[in-house]
């Protein structure tokens, strides 16, 4: 039951972080970077610019790193309030 649980909040995070990253997309403004994941879409662009870039960034890698980012932060806090309450 906690896998399901867990599966399915998964699921429906990673959901969540994809309509973000396509609204960062349709909005995104080279000369406007809001935040880390305008960052990431503005070096994905400028390496698919460079003919013999060999370090493209696809555009679900950036979904990913995002998650990454996100889980690394809760993980942190996750644990700091774990411990704080023993």
């Amino acid at each position: 039951r906690n896998m399901d649980l867990f599966l399915d909040f998964n699921k429906r995070f990673m959901k969540l972080l994809k309509t973000a990253v396509e609204e960062h997309y349709e909005t995104f403004d080279k000369n406007n970077i809001r935040d880390v994941t305008d960052s990431l879409i503005e070096q994905c662009m400028e390496k698919k610019t460079e003919a013999n870039s060999a370090t493209q960034i696809p555009n679900e890698k950036i979904i990913n790193l995002v998650n990454d980012i996100f889980g690394a932060g809760f993980d942190t806090v996750t644990t700091a309030l774990s411990w704080s309450l023993m």
